[in-house]
Formats: C-alpha cells, structure tokens, sequence
C-alpha cells in the first residue's frame, strides 16, 4: 500500500484518538478503487478547524475556504474539510449561510458528484451514500440531485466533472451534461483563480482530448476569459498539449497577450516573449538580430506554435542551424556594455539601446568587428551625429587610441623591410640579403607613409585640442552661471537690484569678470586664453 495512504490513515487514527470521526474522501478513494497512483488526499470530519489546530498543534495547519485546512504531516499535505450542511447560495458559491454539521450522511449530500461521495474509513471500509462505486465501474459522472440546482450552486463544478474525464477517462451522463450546458454561462462569474487547480487539471489529464471536446460541446469554453479562441482551435485538432502551448494559442489568436492566466505557467516572462515573438514574426522567418534577442528556446517555441495555428511551416532545423552560426549569441560575448557608453560620455544614456541595436546588428552581420576598441571608434562616432561630443578623459584616451595605432603600424613597416632582407638564399642554403637598391625604395615608401601619418596626426590633435577646448568652455560656463545666479539671489535678498533690465545688464557684467578672474587664476582655465592669444597671431600674421 501507498506511503501517502498510510500517513492518511495515521491522520484518521490521530483524530479518532481525540474522538472525532474522519474519513478520506473523494480522489484519493475513486483512485484506489481503479487502482491508480493517490496524487493528493481529502479528508473529511466532524472537528472544526479549530479542533484540527489543536489537535495538530505540532504541525503546519493553513486556512483554506470556509470550514477547510491545509495539513502538512510528515513531509505529506491533506485537505481537511469539516462536515458541512450548505443552503441558500449567494452568487452562485457563496452560501448565505454555512452550518458546520456531526452528521457524515449531511457531507456526502453535500457533495457534487456521486463518485466524490464515496468515503474510506481507517479500517478501509468504504461508505458508498449514492451508488458512487457502481458509476467507477460504469465510468460514468453523474451529479447528486438535480444538475441544475448543483451547478447552479457552484458552476466550477462544471469545469471539476470535465477534470474528472480528462483524469479518468469517464463519460458525462446525459442528464448532467444537458445541466453543464444550460449552466454554462454562469462559469463567467467564477474568479480566474479559483479555476486555477481544476484548468490544470483538465490541461494535463491523461485523457485531454476527450475532456476538451466536452468543454466545446458543453459550451463552457465560452465563459473561461481571454483562452476562449485556444481552447476552440485545439479541440478541432485535440492532440495533447502543455499548458503554455495552450495559452500561447489563445493569446496569439486573441492577437494580445493576457495576465489572467500568469499562475498556470512556470515562466510567465517567457511565455510573453514567445507569444511577443509569434505577433511581430508570424512566419517564423528570423534574422539573426531577432535570433540574438529572444534565443533559441523563445524563438522554436514561437515557431512550434505558430505551425501548430497553421500560421508557419516547421522550422526547428533551420532555426537551430541558423543559431548556431551566430557570431555572438549575447549580450555577454559582445566585447561592450551600456556603462562603456557612459565612460565615453555622461550624455550618451538616451541613445544607448537605439546605437547598442546597430551595433549588435552590424557585429551579427560581421560588418563590425566584436573587439572593444574598433566597436568603441564607431559609437563614439555614431554619439557625434547625434550632437553627443566625448569627455575630457575620452579625448585623452583618443588620443592614446591615435598614438598607439600609429605606432603599432611603423612597427609592423619596420618589421616588413627586416624580412625582405632576407628573402633569398645561396647554393648553401644561407639567407643573403638583397640589392641595396631594394633597400631604399623599401624606406622611402615607408618615410612617405610616416610623412602620411604624421599629417592625419596633426589633424586629429588639433580636432582634439579643439574638443578640449570645446568642453572647457562648456564647464567654465556652466560654473560661471551657478556663481552669477547665487551672487544675484544674494542682491536681490539684500535689496540692492531688482528683477528686470537691471538684473540682466548686471548678470552679464558680472559673468564676463568671473570669467576673465577665472581664466587668469586656474592654470587648467589658461589653454582658452592661450587659443585665443593664438589666434590672435595668426591672424596678425596673415594680414
């Protein structure tokens, strides 16, 4: 016998032992009667939650709904209800009024079908009110009473009799499914969450087809929000499907994504990518742009589904060869960040994504090298067109950048001219040089590239001077109009200016005396006088 069985008659045991009457009921019954593994165990009883704490005080006891808890003994969970007596619902579930009862036989007439009403005491014997045993052996799920006035009470119970089809594999009996359909429209008052155990149910059961043709023909898919579409379409082709297949489809045909149903799946942030994925590309025709961003996994999934709505063909293989010959597959194998951006300039933060989606494209494509610094030359010119000029330290290390490739470069001519010394060999297989005059032509061409070189580098150092010069004057500005604006709050607290023509005139005199102190006492402030005096000669010297 089942470990999870033996602790629930420990369960029994321990509240007979404080005189109470107990049962295990419903699932765990109808599943033991087929034979079947128990996959959770509900126990029925004349103790009040609040005895069950007591007597339980040892242990982990929740509140469930009304009259119900939660108990985790031993490493095992069962749901403990109270017997009940219900009358006079409200909204169809909520009673009016609800009547703890000592009575089994009023729990079991309370109960929704007859295969639910079937109780096992702790000696194993089995309590059968409403023929529940003969409907197992029939497979038949039939309510107790009228189906109106019970799915009228509660109309989850509708969804809970097409979960037991889907787990069992039954049939609805007739009178009972005519009751699911007339009822069916009242599904739309039931709250999403508690549909949640019973959909999952009905998704994962064994027996999905059958259980999905029943909520077409009983109408009730009509009145589960948001997965009406989904749920249509696969029962037209009722091949069995996960949970987050089902509530892509819906939401792809819906042709939005919905958080209704989040608490169905493991991953709700990948389901809306695969869903996102599916509305932007319903073709499944990737580019590697697309590829990078959503992964291998979002993007077969979204083609699966896609193929599976007749929307796309099969592309697994070609998605996942397509994949693996991306040159970066991401954000952690390209050789740049968003906090380079910033390291090049403060003001670069509104166009990180925009420049970053260009670079990415153009590495993916291999028309841009993934190596830091060639990827650092083309952002740094894409922030120029938008008006983003570098910072200070980045202008230095510019010029380092400047330097240094000019360097690597004579090195390498260096380097050419020493081979081609000795680029032939005598009878003897010695190398020997070759004739001077080779030589020569060699170094010339090389002191002309240099002469080249050294002309880009005076061009870009005086771009960079320029740059320096640019930013210092933006900062002393920036420092001047703080100091000015202060000075002139202080007049003005002190009633010596107005606000007006006056504040003005005096604003402007006194920006230019600041600026002209300030050049003169910071050493860093000079370089603008120096350009200016520069400047100056220049001009005297052309005329």
């Amino acid at each position: 016998m089942e470990q999870y069985l033996e602790k629930g008659r420990e369960v029994l045991k321990i509240l007979l032992n404080n005189g109470c009457e107990a049962y295990i009921i419903g699932d765990a019954v109808i599943r033991l009667i087929m034979g079947m593994p128990i996959k959770e165990i509900d126990i029925t009883t004349n103790a009040t939650p609040e005895m069950i704490k007591g007597i339980f005080e040892n242990a982990k006891v929740e509140d469930l709904s009304p009259g119900s808890v939660l108990l985790t003994y031993m490493g095992y969970t069962f749901k403990i209800r109270t017997f009940r007596l219900e009358e006079k619902y409200k909204d169809n579930r909520k009673p009016l009024r609800l009547h703890y009862s000592k009575n089994l036989k009023d729990e079991l007439a309370a109960c929704d079908f007859t295969i639910n009403a079937i109780c096992l005491s702790y000696g194993l014997k089995i309590t059968d009110a409403y023929k529940g045993y003969d409907d197992i052996r029939k497979k038949k799920i039939k309510t107790i009473g009228s189906p109106k006035v019970r799915f009228y009470e509660d109309p989850l119970r509708i969804l809970i009799g097409i979960a037991m089809v889907s787990e069992y594999g039954f049939k609805i009996d007739k009178k009972t499914l005519k009751g699911m359909r007339r009822r069916a429209k009242l599904l739309a008052n039931i709250d999403p969450l508690r549909m949640k155990d019973v959909l999952k149910k009905i998704f994962e059961g064994k027996y999905f087809k059958k259980a999905i043709r029943y909520l077409v023909e009983t109408k009730a898919y009509k009145y589960i929000k948001d997965l009406r579409k989904g749920i249509y379409f696969l029962a037209q082709h009722p091949k069995k499907k996960s949970i987050d297949t089902i509530l892509a489809c819906s939401y792809i045909l819906n042709k939005k994504y919905s958080t209704t149903w989040d608490f169905l799946t493991d991953n709700s942030d990948r389901l809306k990518r695969v869903v996102e994925l599916a509305l932007i590309n319903p073709k499944s025709k990737y580019d590697p742009y697309l590829l990078f961003t959503y992964g291998l996994d979002v993007c077969l999934d979204s083609n699966y589904v896609m193929h599976l709505l007749r929307k796309a063909k099969n592309k697994q293989r070609k998605i996942k060869k397509q994949y693996n010959s991306l040159i970066i597959k991401s954000m952690s194998e390209l050789n740049f960040t968003s906090d380079d951006f910033l390291k090049i300039s403060v003001n670069a933060k509104p166009y990180i994504d925009l420049i970053m989606k260009d670079v990415i494209t153009k590495v993916l494509k291999g028309e841009l090298n993934n190596e830091y610094y060639e990827i650092k030359r083309y952002v740094v010119n894409a922030l120029e067109v938008y008006g983003v000029e570098p910072s200070i330290n980045e202008i230095e290390e510019k010029k380092e950048d400047v330097y240094r490739e000019y360097n690597e470069y004579v090195d390498n001519e260096e380097n050419k001219i020493e081979d081609e010394k000795f680029t032939s060999q005598d009878e003897n297989n010695n190398f020997v040089s070759l004739p001077s005059g080779n030589e020569i032509n060699t170094i010339d061409d090389l002191k002309r590239k240099v002469i080249e070189i050294e002309k880009t580098l005076r061009e870009k150092d005086q771009k960079i001077k320029e740059l320096e010069r640019q930013a210092l004057e933006y900062k002393l500005e920036k420092d001047i109009n703080v100091i000015v604006d202060q000075n002139l709050e202080l007049l003005r607290d002190l009633n010596y200016i107005e606000n007006g023509s006056e504040k003005i005139l005096l604003s402007r005199e006194l920006k230019e005396i600041y600026k002209g102190i300030i050049k003169n006492v910071n050493s860093k402030y000079r370089l603008l006088n120096e350009e200016k005096e520069g400047s100056k000669t220049n001009d005297e010297s052309e005329n």
